[in-house]
């Protein structure tokens, strides 16, 4: 998801990926403006209306625990 902010590219993305492979990232500290960008991600999968709560969850967190499963311990 990284720098894709906009609920177009949210969108697309659902069309052609499983949403349980989806996770939420950003270019930080490496692209331009980065806090403005990594801000504006988060703020965009907050209040993207083409997910649910748990589909949310999933994208910012519990994908990742899946795929990286020995930091899933450490109660992020």
């Amino acid at each position: 998801m990284a720098q894709s902010a906009a609920p177009l590219s949210f969108h697309a993305l659902l069309e052609v990926a499983d949403p349980s492979r989806i996770l939420f990232g950003t270019d930080y500290p490496f692209a331009r403006n980065a806090e403005k960008v990594m801000k504006d991600t988060i703020e965009a999968l907050a209040h993207f209306d083409g997910v649910d709560a748990t589909l949310r969850r999933k994208i910012a967190l519990d994908n990742a625990r899946i795929l990286f499963s020995r930091f899933a311990h450490r109660g992020w």
